[in-house]
Parts: C-alpha cells; structure tokens; sequence
C-alpha cells in the first residue's frame, strides 16, 4: 500500500510500499517502506527502515534511528540517533546526526554534522564536515570548501585539501546563522589523523601517525609520527616530528 500525503496528514505505524510526502506530515510509531521521498516536510517519532530509498528534497527530522540502502538529500534532515544507509549515501543538503553515520559509500557537498562517529568504505567530501567522533573509512578524501573541524579520522588513505576556488569567499550557513569567512585565516582543524598513505594541506592537526606522510603548506601540526617517509613544505609549521618501528 502507498501512502502519499500532498496536504497535511498523519501517517499511522506500520509498513508501506512507497511514502511520497509534498505537503506536511507526521508520522507516530515506527515505519517499514520501500521508498520515502519527502518534498515537503516531515517529523519522524518512531524508527524507519527503508527496503530501497529515502529521498529527501525538502526537511525531515526522525526522533529515532534510520536505515535504507540508499540516503539523498538536497534538503535538511535531523537524525535524533543512528543513521544506517547499507550501500550510497550522497548529501549536497544538510544532514545533522546526533547518533553514528555508518554506510557502505559516502560522498557530500554539502553539511554533515555528527555527535556520534562516522564509518564507511569510501568517505568523499566536498562541503562543511563537522565529527565529535571517529571518521572510519578505507579511503577517505575531503577537498573542504567551508569548515572542517573533526575530532579522529582513521583510515588506509588520507587526503585532505583545501578547495582553492573557495578560497576567500564569504558563505553562510543557516544551521549555524553565522558567516565563514573562507580565507588562509579559517581553523580548519582535526586532532588526530591515523593511516598508512596521509596527505594534508592547510590545516591543523595535533598528531599524525602514518606510515607515508606529507605536511603541505598552511599546515600546523604538533606532533607528525611517521615509519617510512616523511615531506614537509617550507610553509608548514611542524612543532615536533620523530620516525617509528
């Protein structure tokens, strides 16, 4: 059965074949579905669990946990606890998570902000990345156009870069009703960075253990621990460096 509200209207617990919101409405209880495509504007009290797609365009928030094996958003969407997408999650929205992220292949351009830690196969990122926790992933990429600021990341390559046409742009971003001033000036930070192949530039780091290293310009790193090769650029400031077995 199909449930398609283009109104206001209240979705009752239970399972569905496809839910198709373009008006408002709540959902009381928790949801098993095929797809959920949210044009409009949804609240969420129980846990949903997708077959295939939640698609969301317009706002969600979801007072429990969430699973599909397929996460878009375009819009903005609020997770009170874990968010599980079992194969591609792609954001050029906003996604705030107060629980985990955890999915197979991860790629934004937009905002993700997360209490809990996220985990991935593949994490591409393009936009503003905010992590209280560990960002886990075979091979992790992040080209930061706005604001990086993240507690551990891990993985086997780490590249992180700064995107240089951003550079000294003013964007702003509602969730925070604050302007960033994208300049040589912006903390763009992670604490910790572990992994095999590590490559940063324009960001501050306190310790980064790798087994190849490289430090590139506008970098401030406190600690580098390195077991094969170690590059750093004449612009970057490195407070103490040191090879290990």
């Amino acid at each position: 059965m199909d449930m398609k509200i283009s109104g206001s209207g209240v979705v009752s617990s239970g399972e569905y074949d496809d839910i198709i919101i373009s008006g408002s409405s709540k959902v009381n209880g928790d949801i098993r579905c095929k797809n959920m495509k949210v044009a409009g504007a949804i609240s969420c009290m129980g846990n949903i669990e997708c077959l295939e797609q939640i698609y969301v365009s317009g706002s969600a928030s979801f007072k429990e946990s969430i699973s599909a094996n397929h996460l878009k958003i375009s819009g903005s969407v609020i997770v009170e606890k874990d968010c599980v997408v079992k194969k591609d999650f792609y954001t050029s929205g906003s996604i705030k998570s107060y629980g985990n992220i955890k999915a197979q292949e991860l790629k934004s351009s937009g905002m993700i902000i997360v209490d809990g830690g996220v985990e991935s196969e593949i994490i591409e990122i393009s936009g503003a990345f905010h992590c209280k926790g560990l960002v886990n992933a075979e091979n992790i990429k992040i080209t930061f156009q706005k604001e990086l600021c993240v507690n551990e990341i891990g993985g086997s390559s780490i590249t992180i870069l700064p995107e240089e046409k951003f550079k000294l742009k003013k964007i702003h971003f509602p969730l925070f009703s604050k302007t960033y001033n994208e300049s040589k000036n912006s903390v763009n930070k992670v604490n910790v960075i572990e992994g095999d192949t590590i490559s940063v530039e324009g960001i501050e780091v306190e310790k980064i253990v790798g087994r190849i290293v490289s430090i590139g310009k506008n970098c401030k790193i406190g600690l580098v621990q390195y077991s094969e090769n170690l590059e750093i650029d004449e612009d970057a400031k490195v407070g103490k460096y040191e090879k290990i077995l």
